[in-house]
């Protein structure tokens, strides 16, 4: 046991010195053994689900496979990637006209991501190996604190299965991709803002935290979305009715159903 935690702390190690020669996705030195250390807070906030509508498409599918088909790793360049993910933060900035729909909660946690990556205090990695971090396939974003450092993984393979449906090659991006972005980003956000962050390491505190953290996107983002007619990824909708099912009270069962499998894989 001793000689594999060796060995994968080295290997992630090594893969963080290579990410740090990435653009947007570091903002600064970051250790991603002691991530593993630390335990990553992972998320599935935009995995296609079987009702996805754009499900259908021939695409990467993590709802029907938990690992990245071999083809994932070849079909684009960290190059391709990297430029995808640099376009698709700045679509999300809160300050360009067509984000003016995004309510104060979305801009404000955005503007926090933008600020603290600016000043270099917010780190972001891309990660290729999510096995050897201790993430399924299926977890699209991870955050943690490492000594008290707020950082942000995002999935390559994941990744890529999101961009299948715009952002590659210079192609524009949906208005469902930059919805589901957001989202995605400000969930995030709200599991940083927590200072117990890195102690939630059994399943119940997972599922508590998780709770917690799709409770507050959901009444202050989502429901706004809808309001708006804005297109986004089902699970969203999901987790928005299981959450009304509660009267916006937690814990919630029904919510807890939805979150269970993505947390029992992770334990």
């Amino acid at each position: 046991m001793g000689s594999r935690r060796k060995k994968r702390m080295g290997s992630l190690a090594a893969e963080s010195r290579s990410h740090a020669r990435t653009r947007w996705f570091v903002a600064g030195a970051v250790s991603i053994a002691a991530l593993v250390v630390v335990g990553w807070f992972a998320r599935t906030t935009m995995r296609r689900d079987v009702n996805d509508g754009a499900a259908s498409r021939p695409s990467l599918s993590p709802a029907s496979s938990s690992q990245p088909r071999p083809e994932s790793a070849t079909l684009y360049t960290d190059a391709d990637v990297n430029n995808a993910a640099n376009r698709l933060f700045a679509a999300v900035n809160p300050g360009l006209p067509e984000n003016a729909y995004f309510p104060p909660f979305a801009k404000a946690k955005i503007s926090w991501v933008i600020e603290q990556r600016k000043t270099g205090r917010l780190s972001f990695i891309l990660l290729k190996n999510v096995a050897d971090a201790g993430l399924s396939f299926e977890a699209m974003m991870a955050s943690a604190r490492p000594e008290g450092k707020p950082v942000i993984l995002i999935s390559r393979p994941r990744f890529i299965e999101f961009l299948s449906d715009g952002g590659l090659g210079g192609a524009s991006f949906t208005r469902q991709q930059r919805n589901d972005f957001t989202l995605s980003l400000v969930h995030e956000v709200v599991h940083l803002e927590n200072p117990g962050i890195s102690s939630e390491t059994t399943l119940q505190s997972h599922l508590i935290e998780e709770q917690r953290a799709w409770r507050e996107v959901d009444i202050n983002v989502v429901r706004e979305f809808q309001r708006l007619k804005q297109p986004m990824n089902v699970r969203f909708t999901d987790a928005d009715n299981a959450i009304r099912a509660c009267r916006d009270t937690l814990p919630c069962e029904p919510l807890k159903t939805i979150l269970l499998p993505t947390e029992n894989s992770r334990f």
